[in-house]
């Protein structure tokens, strides 16, 4: 039962206590929604976390690995180096050959 008076050019309500139990219970109802609502976010995020740090691992391990081949891929000469030392030991075998021979 809402009550209006005029005081000073403005409207003042009051209500029941009963409809201020009611209105209560709904703020508390929502609160208690919204907190079980954050209960779940905060599991999803938890369980994010632990999944973000496997993958963070996998990373650096893919990292290392990939230095790894980086520093043995370094090690190794060029294919058009290789084929002129390969043609550079043709030459010698066939001039020992033929000091043999």
């Amino acid at each position: 039962m809402k009550k209006s008076t005029q005081k000073s050019g403005k409207s003042e309500k009051s209500y029941s206590a009963d409809h201020v139990s009611i209105m209560l219970e709904g703020i508390h109802d929502a609160i208690m929604a919204l907190g079980d609502g954050q209960e779940v976010l905060s599991d999803k995020v938890d369980h994010l976390d632990e999944r973000l740090g496997t993958v963070e691992g996998k990373v650096d391990r893919l990292q290392d690995d990939v230095s790894d081949i980086k520093y043995k891929l370094s090690d190794k000469i060029e294919r058009s180096e290789f084929e002129k030392l390969e043609k550079r030991m043709i030459k010698v075998e066939r001039a020992v050959l033929s000091k043999r021979g």
